[in-house]
């Protein structure tokens, strides 16, 4: 984390409000970005993408290929010079504020402290300034052209960065091994590595027809997986909310469990409170949830240690 100066966190937000303005207005951030942009969440990004795969899907021989990329330590990989140019001529930064970033970033040092142990103080090279105003606005237009020449459709989060084509024929898979290796040399010139084995290929819809690849970030190969938890939410390839569901169940009844031991006694009418107060905070059908307990006939009332 980067510590700054109360004065340094009010110029950083003075920057960041216009600077926000001017690369939304000029249209400069990548469309497919929903990271750090207002109006945008981790919920429209999942609906951008997963719609476009369901309703291929629901088409008769309709498949999808998704490929969910792992940048390795993101933040901290920036280099400071490359930043600093496409602050430039992306970011459209000049003269006196683009002064002001290249003193921002320079003979910037940090150390690892453990309890009263310190180690020493070295030079930062790369990576922007975690826990400041402005680093996400920085990392942002430095992942911006990360999409350039892909054919594919690619969504982004921040460094959350997933892929998605439509699968009819052979060619659709060299065509898709064809955008990955666009990606994967944006990567190495811009020095972001890839975490190729976090990297992970899912296919969806299912057919003995169906066309399969085998995909490669650089040299290794992309694992197939049946499910993933993308933005916080299990997806799987048969594009069922089953297991999340279950998931948030089971994280319920630990809840529950918890609140079972800390407490006496409890009665039928606090439970249902409870229930009712931790199925808004999980954001789960309420019905779905309540159905689960009734099944398995959980019964509070008049309970002792």
């Amino acid at each position: 984390m980067s510590l700054t100066s109360v004065l340094g966190k009010i110029c950083e937000t003075i920057i960041k409000r216009e600077w926000v303005k001017f690369l939304e207005e000029k249209g400069i951030v990548n469309d497919n970005q929903f990271g750090f942009r207002k109006g945008r969440s981790c919920v429209s990004n999942l609906l951008s993408f997963y719609t476009r795969a369901i309703d291929e899907i629901q088409n008769r021989d309709g498949w999808v290929d998704a490929i969910y990329l792992d940048i390795k330590k993101a933040f901290d990989k920036v280099p400071h010079k490359r930043l600093l140019w496409k602050m430039e001529y992306i970011g459209g930064l000049k003269g006196n504020i683009l002064n002001w970033m290249r003193d921002y970033l320079k003979d910037r040092e940090m150390r690892t402290v453990i309890k009263d142990t310190y180690s020493s103080w070295s030079c930062v090279l790369s990576g922007v300034p975690q826990g400041s105003v402005l680093a996400p606005i920085m990392f942002q237009i430095y992942i911006n052209d990360i999409q350039e020449g892909v054919n594919s459709y690619m969504n982004l989060f921040a460094d959350d960065a997933k892929l998605l084509k439509i699968i009819r024929t052979p060619n659709d898979c060299t065509e898709f091994q064809r955008d990955i290796d666009k990606i994967y040399d944006w990567s190495r010139e811009w020095k972001m590595e890839f975490n190729a084995n976090k990297c992970h290929v899912m296919e969806m819809g299912k057919s003995k027809r169906r066309p399969t690849g085998e995909y490669k970030m650089g040299e290794v190969k992309i694992k197939k997986s049946k499910k993933e938890k993308d933005l916080g939410v299990i997806v799987q390839d048969t594009l069922s909310p089953e297991q999340h569901i279950s998931e948030i169940f089971r994280s319920t009844q630990r809840f529950l469990t918890n609140i079972r031991v800390a407490f006496y006694n409890m009665d039928t009418s606090m439970m249902k409170k409870i229930l009712v107060y931790d199925q808004t905070k999980v954001g789960v059908c309420s019905s779905g949830v309540v159905a689960r307990f009734e099944k398995r006939q959980i019964s509070w009332k008049g309970f002792r240690r």
